[in-house]
């Protein structure tokens, strides 16, 4: 569905902290849009209702990610055992 509109290693850079502070900078945008013309609400408003992809796919990722990193350490502490999640 993405291809050729995301690129997944975007992801190392959006980490969900990154992506709270984002978030706090658009809420910021969203005050002071308050104060401008419709089509500027509405831009800031498009802005952020896009970035929700962004912070679902870096939850999404960097889950996967510790997860990965439990159960290779699992596997490690288990040895002879296939972890599974």
């Amino acid at each position: 569905m993405w291809q050729g509109m995301f690129e997944p290693a975007q992801l190392e850079i959006w980490t969900p902290a990154t992506c709270a502070e984002a978030r706090g900078l658009l809420a910021q945008a969203a005050v002071a849009a308050a104060r401008e013309e419709e089509p500027v609400r509405q831009r800031v408003r498009l802005f952020g209702d896009g970035f929700r992809q962004t912070e679902l796919w870096s939850a999404f990722y960097h889950g996967e990610k510790s997860l990965r990193s439990l159960d290779e350490l699992s596997l490690r502490r288990r040895p002879g055992r296939v972890g599974t999640l």
